[in-house]
């Protein structure tokens, strides 16, 4: 399509709607509050076309050199990343990744802007158009040195120096608000980004970090590490899949979702 024919259509647009519906700001066009409406209220509708039309595609994964675009949380790359990966290159050896951070903040922005077609995370809302599946449900361990006891008790997880995982830098997590319903504290002295940062840290020291039971599975796998359970009642977590509804039917995604949940979890119910 040329570029007059484009600002044709996109005049008689314009007319029809009795709106700009783009502006310049700087160098680039904005869409008008009165645009996004317009693309808001279509959404459900382009999804369904771009549906429909995916249908028609066969995905030989043998044979294919797609490039799939995935987000995961850090506790889901560092310990369910890499048995996902070899699975997928056993079945697809011409299929490439690329893989996103994603988690609960980021997760409708990145579906929306096709940042990626699937995530893997500790999601606690389902962004609109988007469906969900829950992977597996998690509880909590503690991970330290070798040295660390068996059947730590109340007093000496609360003695210990912590260390946390936060992407913003935060010293507080679900863990501190368990305790404070107990009358306890913790005494939190490194944040760190990545769980990759955790096992240099720990080794050695009398650190310890609470983490999901698949990190914390992973971890004592790979390093000179032990856990133990946590001495004191917390909520269980869980890991959602979410997509969008306009690749919900598409063949490819529909395979990449079905190797997530054979590697990853269990299949649920969509909700």
């Amino acid at each position: 399509m040329t570029q007059s024919s484009v600002s044709g259509i996109l005049s008689r647009l314009r007319i029809a709607f009795d709106d700009p519906l783009f502006i310049r700001v700087g160098r680039s066009l904005e869409p008008t509050s009165k645009a996004l409406l317009i693309l808001e209220e279509l959404s459900p509708a382009l999804d369904s076309l771009t549906d429909a039309l995916s249908n028609v595609r066969e995905f030989v994964p043998e044979d294919s050199e797609k490039i799939f675009r995935i987000g995961v949380s850090d506790d889901v790359e560092f310990s369910l990343l890499p048995p996902l990966l070899t699975a997928v290159h056993a079945a697809a050896p011409l299929v490439r990744l690329t893989v996103e951070h994603a988690d609960d903040f980021r997760l409708a922005s990145l579906l929306r802007n096709e940042v990626v077609s699937v995530a893997i995370c500790r999601a606690k809302n389902t962004p609109r158009n988007a469906r969900q599946l829950n992977l597996r449900s998690s509880t909590f361990k503690v991970v330290g040195d070798n040295s660390l006891g068996q059947e730590m008790s109340l007093q000496e997880f609360c003695k210990r120096p912590h260390i946390v995982v936060s992407h913003t830098s935060r010293m507080r997590d679900e863990i501190d608000d368990a305790l404070e319903a107990i009358g306890k504290r913790r005494q939190v002295l490194i944040s760190v980004p990545r769980y990759s940062a955790l096992p240099s840290i720990l080794s050695g020291t009398d650190l310890i970090a609470t983490i999901p039971d698949y990190a914390a599975e992973s971890m004592t796998k790979l390093f000179r590490l032990r856990s133990d359970n946590v001495p004191f009642a917390i909520g269980k977590g869980g890991l959602s899949m979410t997509w969008l509804d306009s690749q919900n039917r598409d063949p490819a995604e529909k395979w990449m979702r079905g190797m997530i949940i054979s590697s990853i979890g269990c299949p649920c119910v969509p909700h």
